[in-house]
């Protein structure tokens, strides 16, 4: 199996951080070492691969809360694990719970504030940013626990690049021009 534990959280002794990607443990094309549930693969698959994978990096299923991501701009503070329903941000200040975002071909960013041990994690597919699901994620953070930006470590996980993905001149026109770079 293979754990990516990003160097940005790891001199935080608080902190259980990593990621898997789908490679290891001899499964088998199309889903390999898949932790969702919304791919189509077996749900228990899916469930061995999940503890499997938190038992390596130190926590158990039991310990973590999952969402149903939806592409959308909902942030929900989880205080316990299981399901927390339908969002793409989750926010947590409570010990010993670990927060899953699943990913594909959009980014996850994870926003830890130092200050008051607080965790974020965000989804951030096109659609959420064109919502701007990380500026309210960071908005909530700020309001809710006062977070400074001095404060905060953010990591945006591995997605994929512009080279491997292509969007038309509809999904281009939602976004201010000083972030679009045409094709030549």
């Amino acid at each position: 199996m293979t754990i990516i534990k990003p160097i940005i959280f790891q001199q935080f002794d608080e902190l259980i951080f990593g990621f898997n990607t789908k490679i290891g443990n001899d499964r088998t094309a199309p889903y390999f070492l898949n932790v969702s549930m919304s791919v189509g693969d077996d749900e228990n698959r899916v469930k061995e691969n999940r503890e499997l994978f938190f038992n390596e990096i130190g926590l158990t299923t039991n310990s973590v809360v999952f969402q149903k991501q939806v592409h959308g701009d909902a942030v929900t503070f989880v205080e316990q694990p299981g399901f927390c329903g339908e969002s793409d941000a989750m926010i947590t200040d409570k010990t010993g719970l670990g927060i899953a975002i699943s990913t594909g071909d959009c980014t996850a960013v994870f926003i830890y504030d130092k200050e008051n041990k607080v965790i974020a994690g965000v989804h951030a597919g096109w659609r959420g940013t064109e919502k701007k699901i990380l500026e309210k994620t960071l908005n909530k953070l700020m309001k809710k626990y006062k977070s400074s930006p001095a404060n905060l470590f953010v990591y945006l996980a591995p997605s994929i690049s512009q080279i491997n993905y292509e969007v038309g001149e509809e999904v281009a026109a939602l976004f201010d021009d000083k972030y679009l770079q045409p094709l030549n």
